[in-house]
């Protein structure tokens, strides 16, 4: 049984056994297969970043910019979801 490793990118591809020998390739079909490949791995990955920017340009068009805040400023805080820790007890109870 044997594997398919780059040997060295974009250049021929090294066979390698399971003995751990490597013999070279240079067998022409091999060498097409390895661009038609890289082509492929090309299209793909320009196909993610497409989708990715499409996504991004949908979620940013609902975004509003964050306020600027600046030292000292008062605010608002919505305390529904924050726990704390009684600070004293109830007496007499």
């Amino acid at each position: 049984m044997s594997t398919l490793l780059p040997a060295t990118p974009h250049l021929n591809w090294t066979q390698v056994n399971t003995h751990g020998w490597a013999q070279s390739s240079t067998v022409e079909a091999t060498d097409d297969f390895a661009q038609q490949m890289s082509q492929m791995q090309d299209k793909v990955k320009a196909a993610l970043k497409h989708a990715a920017d499409e996504m991004a340009q949908y979620y940013d068009c609902w975004r509003s910019p964050a306020p600027a805040y600046e030292v000292g400023a008062k605010v608002w805080l919505n305390m529904q979801n924050y726990m704390t820790t009684p600070s004293h007890q109830e007496v007499g109870s």
